[in-house]
């Protein structure tokens, strides 16, 4: 009975005098609320992310049974919810098918999120190639992030034209060729990128034991490009013969650009998985040496694998194969069983004064010596 008293005082002794759970005090005696927004950073946007694209792989599911679609709307709801709580805060810290009026919202939207994401992947180059901010040595995974960004625009772009029923061909078509030319630019700047990160590798070998988890960004542009090809494919093959202008825009270029999506993304998935080997056996081999320490960056291995999986789904329907059902089905489930851990280790790690505490989550060293 003493030491739970004693325990008691020790517990409150800490909070009158501003400690955490962890034994370190509160930076300058702020409060709970200041910490939290100068130690957000936007890698807790990797949650709201991950969190969005589990909800639409759960409604792509080939496999579906009683309740998962209302389990997917949850998740959706819960993503709005979670982007806006971090949006408020990030904004602090640095200063289905769609009815009609459903259908034009997301339709301008996707025009002006077209536009940011255009202006976004420029003046990365732009920065890059004027500052010394990032060099071959320094370089990291999270350099695709704005490719990955332009590739997931042509996914959105194919998705909206496809599944809603508000939409005409002279909609459409703008749509499906500006998303086509966004997944061109999004792959193959991603390119250059995996050659100079090669480079990289080759200099100072592999990334830290605390960042090998961020090795899994790589995939992210194959992926989402595979899916993007095939969704592109079948939404030149829906709207084209309507359109029916020039030697282009005809019923049967749609039903080539088809075809040739599911070979392209064939090929594009081929290399996604590659990285997602390379990423899995550095990451597994850093557990057997007991060199892994959970930070936010453990987020960034379930969006790059979502969208393989997209393409999974995608395959699925397009070639009638249930070995790409079933596929889809397990990597689905494994990535609620990743997305429920990483929830409960970040959890664990608010609770304890670890996140959101005044240290920035993932800070690390940038590389680690090559094994010779």
């Amino acid at each position: 009975m003493q030491n739970c008293k004693d325990a008691q005082s020790e517990l409150e002794s800490a909070r009158l005098n501003g400690q955490r759970r962890d034994g370190s005090a509160k930076p300058g005696g702020q409060s709970r609320i200041s910490v939290v927004i100068e130690d957000f950073s936007f890698l807790w946007f990797t949650l709201s992310m991950n969190t969005g694209i589990m909800s639409i792989l759960m409604h792509q599911s080939p496999y579906q049974f009683h309740g998962l679609g209302v389990l997917s709307t949850i998740m959706f709801i819960f993503n709005l919810v979670l982007f806006s709580a971090m949006f408020l805060i990030g904004l602090t810290a640095s200063t289905a098918h769609w009815g009609g009026a459903f259908f034009l919202v997301a339709y301008v939207g996707w025009w002006i999120g077209t536009a940011v994401m255009v202006t976004v992947a420029v003046l990365v180059i732009v920065i890059v190639g004027k500052t010394n901010i990032i060099n071959s040595d320094t370089l990291t995974p999270a350099m695709v992030l704005p490719f990955v960004g332009t590739a997931t625009n042509a996914v959105v772009g194919a998705l909206i034209v496809s599944q809603s029923s508000h939409v005409n061909a002279r909609l459409a078509i703008p749509v499906i060729i500006t998303s086509y030319i966004l997944a061109g630019s999004g792959f193959f700047a991603a390119t250059m990128i995996y050659a100079a990160y090669f480079v990289k590798l080759m200099n100072t070998g592999l990334p830290s034991p605390e960042k090998t988890p961020g090795l899994m960004l790589l995939i992210g542009p194959s992926g989402q490009s595979a899916a993007a090809a095939q969704l592109l494919g079948n939404a030149s093959q829906k709207f084209f013969g309507a359109y029916d202008r020039g030697t282009f825009f005809q019923a049967t270029a749609g039903n080539t650009l088809a075809t040739v999506g599911v070979l392209l993304g064939l090929m594009f998935v081929g290399l996604g998985l590659l990285f997602a080997a390379f990423a899995i056996y550095v990451i597994v081999e850093t557990a057997f040496k007991r060199q892994h320490k959970y930070s936010l960056i453990w987020w960034s291995t379930i969006f790059p694998l979502a969208t393989i999986n997209t393409a999974w789904i995608e395959f699925a329907k397009d070639l009638d194969s249930s070995t790409f059902r079933v596929l889809a089905t397990i990597f689905l489930l494994l990535l609620l069983v990743d997305y429920f851990i990483n929830w409960a280790f970040t959890l664990r790690d608010i609770y304890m004064g670890k996140l959101l505490s005044g240290r920035r989550a993932g800070d690390a060293a940038s590389g680690r010596p090559k094994e010779h």
